[in-house]
């Protein structure tokens, strides 16, 4: 897709060259993410291209699990 590989890469990569800290937020363990990064909206799978993404993310991520009860619902 157009945004993961020209928009969201260009970032990470950007930042990754630089040392720039860089925040993510996301629902996705690195897994799922990865998985959600494959397919593009026409459903076509980009496996190389995710995988790309994802270690740029690594590199610039760790995970910090966060649970607890979900305060959204009262």
């Amino acid at each position: 897709s157009f945004v993961r590989d020209d928009v969201l890469g260009a970032i990470l990569q950007f930042r990754m060259l630089e040392n720039l800290p860089t925040f993510f937020t996301s629902n996705f363990d690195f897994k799922q993410l990865e998985h959600h990064l494959t397919y593009t909206q026409r459903g076509e799978a980009e496996e190389m291209k995710a995988a790309r993404i994802m270690e740029r993310i690594k590199y610039l991520a760790k995970p910090i699990p966060i649970g607890g009860k979900n305060r959204r619902h009262k």
